[in-house]
């Protein structure tokens, strides 16, 4: 294998009629041309047009190539707030999203390649056009530098977002950026400086400027189509696009089982030099030294090369040139009839700019895969080049198989007006290797997950649509679990073929609350009463349970003789203590592990009664044969107690259900704390029988236990000798979790866990509520997973969680009468969205890659026009404005808001007045503040060929003594100070301002940061709070990350003590 060869392993694009990959694909196999119209929010192409290139300021045809829909964008998902989404330049934001696309479909999660050394080099299309619609609106801050001033931060806002910490550069060789920063990337990863890169491009046409000068140059088709290689080829049209794509070493991609799409065999680049004449002109000579450097680089000869994408853009004399140097070059080592088959995909899509040759890339990535060559369009009259048998090349006017079925190779060439040329040598994959699994059926876990509900929704819809093209529902849980990113709202179902789940997943599941961060884990291991006929037998097939039960069978046999997994595999019923309390010991311990493999760790357990040992001996405070001797020897003791004995769950608090077996104090016992309302009591059976029927019969729940000792009471005082003695050379060590003893109730590291403590584990109460309270006692969420073959303890870990107010979940491991591993699986579906995070290899096994329905993202409209203001009030003022001094202006302000009655406390000038502002319409709109009222006045004037744009000119405060705030008489207002209320209104009103979010978003739980407020903004935010609250606001306490309640309590402090 070449170690110099580099894998595509992901891609994404938008094209015009193409959202992505798959529907680019559909449109060049189908032959169609995607070229439009302007669409009138972009500028009025009709206004502008006229046939004579010469004519000053107009454009030479009202045809292109459109993105819809380039003003939304999905600010949530990348955790950006609408002030500064609405301040980055369109390009940038499809450049997150196809990014996202793009190490989607290589099958990386975004958690995996956090922090890793990946470079991202991108090149952008012009962003004057935004700015200049940013400055016009009076948006120009830092963060509108940053996001639309500068291409060189496009390739860092996508390490930013994404993590990456490797290079991150911004490429820009005009039209031939896409394969340049490609070779940058190439050249880093053969370097060994990077682990993987991530290249994208992006291009957009918000104003008519640039089709303008290039009308004017006679490079704009007339007729709206790109004729490359005709004779009637009269310039190419102008398209927007964007595309992303992963690259790794060959040899890494191979390693690591990445899907790999094709592999660049050589890549080179030149310049003309002044070999064309103008810097302007291609040349000949220029484009050879490109494609011969190419070939050279990747060791294949030229004569061996099946298909060439062409930069190809339409125009006579560039489509002249490039034929003539793909002639000269492909023409060498090439065998006398076997001619080249060339294309362009600009006569379907135009010519994307910046991004073109990453659309000629990918094309010819698909092409190479699919064995098909897509049709060149609009090709009616041959260029007499073409047609000369000598030169080694054929258009390709139809759709073609590809020329010959083994090795396949294809160029990809991009050239720039700069004369940048820049050549790729692709190849197809190697065949990938086909895993080898069991045959057998199994159900399997499939895993969603969004960064918003109704994205969660949506991504359950198209995955159950999906799954109907008939996909291995193992490869499909293999995709989920392994290669899709995972997101804090999830969801999770079970099934045993792509039809169930599909159905599943149709039904609209609902998945669990937002994941915040890794929870809390809390192993509860449940005393007797959870075994049933068949529990664990279908467990038998998981390799860590199956090897830990028998482990344990063993050291039980070693004890007693009999044998656990004998009866699990036959599925029978356990009888009596040692049955049952042996075998439930074992699955408790072979459930442990089989959690553990599948991810899911411990940060602390619970054992309730006999569900201690099986605690102590999955922490690794007992070996498993002294697990086995403890709850052995302690079961043949308890099988010995004479008969009379019992136990009662009653639905009361434990003084309660004191007070009611005070008068049987020497014959009943609490047994078991078990929940706020529930505790076991134990004792004599007659004494019970009473207790209950008391209870019963005032409405209150009570219920005997189908056992027929007294654990935890007066009746097994007499065992404690025994037990002492049988366990005497127990050496117990420090596990590797820590335990909440349900005897002392505290926190050990159960080296104490000794005789005496097992003949105490036997005889005192368990202490299960006071120890579920204690570990649910923490700042984040709590998941309580019980361990056991039915869940008994569920219900008294919720409403204890419910009663303390404490974040948490209580999940089961099986359930009585269910397949077992489905119910495991289903379990570790519940636990996945609570936000434990599984090893998906371990649960579902291994799979084929496949692909999956991409992120559904949920854009909104981010663009600084008219409609991005949210007016309350507007007040037009009739007047003219004569002069552009802000004097004038901050007068103009003023005497506009005195004729509705306002009073300003504060102006700030944000855009002077043009020059002759007499014809300058003027309004102000209010907002609703924290503690009044803020204004902006707009000045607008109608401009050519395009609607009219409100800028903002100026900003300020009304008064807090303005009519419309005006106190109530009886209150005093000189002197009193805002209330804690006044305070958290405030903050919260100024924080909707600057961020410019929706009010319904924001509650007093939110957090700062995670709103997006970043060291600029809480500057901002901070002069605000101070000037409002009269105090000084440090910048370091709105950057704390304290909830806004927290926040408003300390900024209620500091003007307390103002």
């Amino acid at each position: 294998m070449d170690d110099r060869a580099i894998a595509i392993i992901g891609m994404s694009c938008r094209f015009p009629g193409a959202s992505s990959v798959r529907e680019y694909w559909d449109v060049l196999v189908a032959g169609r041309c995607t070229i439009g119209e302007v669409p009138p929010e972009r500028f009025d192409a009709k206004a502008l047009h006229h046939p004579d290139p010469h004519h000053e300021g107009t454009i030479v045809s009202t045809s292109g190539g459109f993105l819809p829909g380039v003003a939304d964008f999905d600010a949530d998902f990348f955790r950006l707030t609408p002030h500064e989404a609405v301040r980055m330049d369109p390009q940038q934001r499809l450049l997150l999203e196809s990014a996202y696309e793009a190490i989607e479909d290589a099958g990386l999660r975004l958690e995996d390649i956090a922090g890793s050394n990946t470079a991202v080099y991108t090149g952008v299309g012009l962003m004057s056009e935004y700015w200049d619609l940013l400055r016009d609106c009076g948006m120009t801050d830092l963060h509108s530098f940053v996001g639309a001033g500068t291409h060189s931060t496009a390739a860092g806002r996508l390490s930013h977002a994404l993590d990456l910490r490797g290079p991150s550069l911004s490429v820009d060789a005009s039209c031939a950026t896409g394969l340049t920063a490609v070779q940058v990337a190439c050249d880093a990863l053969r370097a060994n400086d990077i682990e993987m890169a991530v290249v994208g491009s992006v291009s957009l046409q918000l104003a008519p400027d640039y089709s303008v000068a290039l009308s004017k140059g006679t490079v704009i088709s007339p007729t709206g189509r790109c004729r490359f290689g005709d004779t009637g080829a009269d310039g190419y049209v102008r398209s927007e696009g964007v595309a992303t794509l992963v690259f790794k070493r060959l040899t890494d991609a191979v390693a690591a089982g990445d899907r790999i799409h094709a592999v660049i065999a050589g890549i080179a680049s030149s310049n003309d030099g002044r070999s064309g004449g103008s810097m302007i002109r291609p040349s000949v000579v220029g484009q050879e030294r490109a494609l011969r450097a190419a070939y050279r680089d990747a060791g294949i000869s030229p004569g061996d090369v099946d298909y060439v994408e062409a930069h190809g853009t339409g125009t006579v004399t560039g489509d002249q040139i490039e034929l003539s140097a793909l002639g000269a070059v492909l023409g060498e080592g090439r065998p006398a009839g076997n001619r080249c088959l060339v294309g362009s995909a600009k006569s379907n899509i135009g010519h994307v700019e910046a991004a073109a040759g990453l659309a000629g890339l990918i094309k010819t990535v698909l092409a190479l895969r699919h064995g098909t060559v897509p049709q060149t369009l609009h090709v009616d009259s041959p260029l007499p080049l073409i047609a000369d048998k000598n030169l080694p090349l054929e258009l390709a006017t139809s759709l073609r198989p590809w020329p010959r079925t083994d090795r396949r190779v294809a160029g990809v060439s991009n050239f720039g007006i700069s004369g940048s040329n820049t050549h790729v040598v692709l190849v197809a994959p190697p065949e990938p290797t086909r895993t080898t699994t069991a045959a057998w059926r199994r159900p399997y876990l499939v895993p969603l997950s969004a960064r918003e509900p109704k994205a969660l929704e949506r991504l359950a819809e198209s995955t159950a649509n999906r799954l109907a093209d008939g996909l291995d529902l193992r490869d499909v849980a293999f995709s989920a679990g392994l290669h899709r990113s995972h997101h804090p709202h999830r969801l999770a179902v079970v099934g045993d073929d792509t039809a169930e789940v599909s159905r599943l997943l149709g039904g609209r599941p609902r998945g669990g609350r937002a994941v915040e961060g890794p929870p809390k884990v809390v192993f509860v291991f449940s005393g007797q009463g959870s075994h049933w006929a068949g529990m664990a037998r279908e467990l038998l097939t998981e390799p860590v349970f199956r090897d830990r039960l028998r482990e344990c069978d063993a050291a039980v046999r070693a004890e007693t003789g009999f044998s656990p997994l004998r009866l699990v595999a036959a599925g029978r019923l356990p009888v009596g203590p040692c049955e049952v309390q042996s075998t439930l010991w074992a699955v408790q311990v072979a459930l442990a592990a089989a959690w553990r493999r599948w991810g899911v760790e411990p940060d602390e357990v619970i054992g309730q009664s006999m569900g201690e040992i099986s605690a102590a001996t999955a922490t690794g405070v007992l070996s498993v044969a002294e697990g086995a001797a403890v709850v052995c020897r302690r079961a043949r003791l308890v099988d010995k107690l004479p008969s009379g004995g019992g136990m009662a769950m009653v639905r009361l608090p434990v003084l309660d259900a004191a007070v009611e077996i005070a008068e049987f104090a020497d014959r009943v016992a609490v047994g078991v704390v078990a929940g706020r309302t529930s505790t076991v009591l134990s004792g004599d059976r007659d004494a019970l029988a009473t207790v209950v029927d008391r209870l019963r019969a005032d409405g209150t729940f009570g219920q005997l236990v189908d056992v027929n000792y007294a654990s935890h009471s007066p009746h097994v005082d007499r065992l404690r000798p025994a037990l002492l003695d049988q366990l005497a050379g127990l050496r117990p060590t420090a596990g590797r979790v820590p335990l909440w003893s349900t005897v002392t109730g505290e926190l050990i590291d159960g080296s104490e866990m000794d005789a005496e403590y097992w003949a105490d584990n036997l005889r005192q109460p368990v202490l299960l509520a006071p120890a579920i309270r204690a570990a649910a006692a923490v700042d984040r969420p709590t998941v309580f997973l019980e361990i056991g073959p039915h869940p008994l303890l569920l219900n008294e870990i919720e409403e204890l969680l419910a009663a303390d107010g404490r974040d948490g979940v209580a999940i089961g491991s099986l359930r009585r009468d269910e397949p077992s591993l489905r119910s495991l699986l289903r379990s570790a579906g519940e636990a996945y969205t609570a936000g434990c995070e599984l090893d998906w290899r371990a649960v579902n096994g291994t799979g084929r890659y496949v692909d999956l329905p991409a992120y559904p993202w949920q854009r909104k409209t981010f663009w600084p026009t008219d409609g991005n203001i949210q007016t309350d009030t507007v007040l037009t003022w009739d007047g003219s404005m004569a002069a552009s001094v802000e004097e004038t202006l901050a007068g103009a302000a003023e005497e506009l808001l005195a004729s509705g009655g306002y009073e300003i406390r504060r102006v700030r000038v944000v855009r002077p007045l043009p020059g002759d502002a007499s014809t300058l319409a003027a309004r102000v709109t209010l907002r609703a503040t924290g503690n009044g009222w803020s204004f902006e006045l707009h000045g607008a004037r109608p401009s050519p060929g395009s609607t009219r744009r409100w800028c903002v000119h100026a900003t300020g405060l009304l008064a807090r003594t303005a009519a419309r705030f005006t106190p109530p008489a009886e209150q005093a207002t000189q002197n009193t100070r805002p209330t804690p209320h006044d305070v958290a209104r405030l903050l919260v009103d100024n924080v909707v301002t600057l961020l410019e979010l929706p009010r319904e978003e924001i509650d007093l739980s939110r957090r700062l940061p995670a709103l997006g407020l970043d060291s600029l903004l809480a500057a901002r935010l901070c002069t605000e709070l101070s000037t409002e609250l009269g105090v000084s606001v440090p910048v370091r306490t709105v950057l704390s990350g304290a909830p806004l309640g927290e926040l408003a309590e300390q900024l209620s402090l500091l003007v307390a003590g103002r």
